[in-house]
């Protein structure tokens, strides 16, 4: 994967902690997400490197975007899903009711991405003037 990206992995709790505050990411996305990450996510457990990187960049109002899996038991996690839904700055990735798969999240993830972009070039654009 390093190779690949031309990136470091972050595969420790302490190397994700920085994300946040130091605004690495313009978006997290978290592909795909499993019920058992979103339990922790709901419930604020930050004990693997994804689940510390949502919550520090959520920490610093930063925009994640969960794509949940699909499989039998996400049925059980559904009070999970519910509530991450009103938080802010989380995005999922859904279709007609249908957890989808990662056609769907790259389309998601590119038009997110536009969303901010077109955030941020206001933003610049009115401190510019």
């Amino acid at each position: 994967m390093e190779r690949i990206c031309d990136c470091r992995v972050i595969a420790t709790v302490k190397d994700a902690e920085p994300i946040g505050p130091k605004k690495l990411l313009d978006l997290l996305i978290i592909a795909p997400c499993t019920g058992n990450t979103l339990g922790k996510l709901a419930g604020w457990v930050t004990d693997t490197s994804v689940t510390m990187a949502a919550k520090a960049h959520l920490r610093n109002d930063r925009p994640v975007l969960i794509a949940p899996s699909t499989n039998d038991g996400l049925a059980g996690y559904a009070a999970n899903l519910g509530a991450l839904m009103g938080r802010k700055n989380l995005y999922f990735v859904v279709r007609l009711g249908v957890l989808v798969g990662s056609i769907a999240i790259v389309i998601a993830a590119a038009v997110l991405i536009e969303v901010i972009a077109g955030k941020v070039a206001k933003a610049r654009k009115t401190d510019c003037v």
